[in-house]
């Protein structure tokens, strides 16, 4: 079997699935199916003719996307945590990091510490009396030392 990967650089084909060799993924559900080489191939001409097109292929197929409906309604908690990204460095420059091996594939750059600052200032100011939040500060080099000086201060 050759795989043949999609172009991670171009936006997909569809907003419905995705045709990967012999496996689907349904968009909406992030369900993964297997096809024959013959449903693999008239599902992919499918999708490139548009989602029209392809819509009812899905439903040939028994894959039709079920309509997920409104989402119920829910209490909105207030916000309790924050992690702050305060420097795009890391230390470590692993090669299998998702992160470019800490560069995150651009020029170090550093969280101004007013941005910092007025961040912090909305979770407190949010909280009720007697609350409590949680702040977590990432980036840089082990103990803070790629963060400004005035955050660095404020971790401890």
């Amino acid at each position: 079997m050759t795989v043949v990967l999609p172009d991670l650089m171009q936006k997909p084909v569809s907003g419905l699935a995705h045709v990967a060799d012999d496996l689907v993924l349904m968009a909406e559900t992030a369900a993964i199916f297997g096809l024959s080489d013959a449903q693999a191939t008239k599902l992919r001409a499918a999708l490139l003719a548009g989602d029209a097109a392809a819509a009812p292929e899905l439903a040939r197929l028994g894959l039709d996307a079920v309509p997920l409906g409104t989402p119920p309604d829910t209490e909105i908690h207030p916000v309790r945590a924050l992690a702050l990204t305060v420097s795009q460095t890391c230390n470590l420059a692993c090669g299998y990091c998702y992160a470019a091996g800490g560069s995150f594939g651009g020029a170090d750059t550093r969280m101004d510490w007013t941005v910092a600052k007025g961040a912090i200032d909305q979770l407190i100011d949010a909280t009720v009396p007697g609350g409590g939040v949680k702040i977590a500060f990432m980036g840089g080099a082990h103990g803070g030392a790629g963060f400004d000086p005035k955050i660095r201060d404020l971790r401890k």
